[in-house]
């Protein structure tokens, strides 16, 4: 998404660098130099939505949960852990994502802050929208959503490790 975030910034400076005085049309050169833009902006677009699913990944490292996304990787220490179940979901958006609180919500690719009932607010690291998933619980801050391909081996590694 930061790179869609981008694609827009360079847009608005690619448009007010061609942009015709009133009255003036565009010439063929601005005209071709927006159309690029646009074909760029437009694959970039879409390679967010092929690459997103495909970067969501989750590896247990010891005590060490890792989840890879789109931007990067978070890495939670099981010390951090108060509890993990599994649990049946819908995700929506909370008031404070449509306020502009980070959240990525693509077919396949659910990261950020949402909204399940029965848990409140929940930061989601998920494949799917619904379906069934894994809520681990922290000491500090909202609790972690995962649909991970294997949610026993995520919940043993919770109980050998967490403190719950």
């Amino acid at each position: 998404m930061t790179a869609l975030v981008g694609v827009g910034v360079a847009g608005t400076l690619v448009w007010a660098a061609v942009a015709p005085s009133p009255g003036e049309r565009l010439t063929v050169g601005q005209t071709a130099a927006v159309l690029a833009f646009e074909l760029a902006a437009v694959a970039v677009g879409a390679a967010s939505l092929y690459a997103a699913p495909r970067r969501l990944a989750y590896r247990l490292r010891g005590s060490t949960l890792e989840l890879r996304t789109l931007t990067g990787t978070l890495r939670l220490p099981a010390s951090s852990l108060r509890g993990a179940e599994r649990i049946d979901f819908a995700l929506r958006l909370t008031w404070g994502a449509r306020l502009g609180w980070p959240h990525s919500h693509l077919p396949g690719y659910y990261v950020g802050l949402f909204h399940i009932g029965g848990a409140g607010r929940v930061r989601a690291f998920a494949g799917e929208r619904r379906g069934s998933g894994v809520l681990l619980r922290l000491e500090r801050g909202a609790p972690v959503l995962l649909t991970p391909r294997d949610p026993e081996a995520l919940l043993s590694w919770a109980e050998r490790y967490g403190r719950g």
